[in-house]
C-alpha cells in the first residue's frame, strides 16, 4: 500500500502512466481480495457524523433484518419456480370431449 501511495503522489499532477494504473488496478484487486477473505468487507463502514459505534442490538437488528429480506426473496423465487415448473409439466393441449 505504501508503494500506491507514492504513485498517487508522484502522478497527480501530469497523466498517469499506464504501468501505474495496471499497478493501482493490481493492488485495488488484492486489497478488495484481503476484505474478502478476512470478512472485514462485510463489517458495516461508519459514517464522518457518527461518533458512537453501533450497538450490538443494533447490529444485531440489521443483520436480522437483512436475513428476513433474503429469505423472502428466496421464499418468492422458489414460488416463482413451482408456478413454472407447473406449467412446463401441464400437457400442451387440454383433452377435448
Amino acid at each position: 500500500m505504501y508503494y500506491l501511495f507514492l504513485c498517487v503522489s508522484t502522478f497527480v499532477d501530469g497523466p498517469w502512466p499506464l504501468d501505474f494504473l495496471a499497478a493501482l488496478r493490481q493492488h485495488l484487486r488484492t486489497l478488495d481480495e484481503l476484505l474478502y477473505t478476512t470478512g472485514v468487507g462485510s463489517l458495516p463502514l461508519l459514517s464522518p457524523e457518527d461518533t458512537e459505534p453501533f450497538t450490538e442490538e443494533q447490529l444485531a437488528e440489521q443483520a436480522n433484518k437483512a436475513i428476513s429480506t433474503l429469505f423472502t426473496l428466496h421464499t418468492r423465487m422458489q414460488e416463482t419456480a413451482a408456478v413454472a415448473a407447473s406449467i412446463m409439466a401441464a400437457p400442451e393441449h387440454a383433452p377435448r370431449r
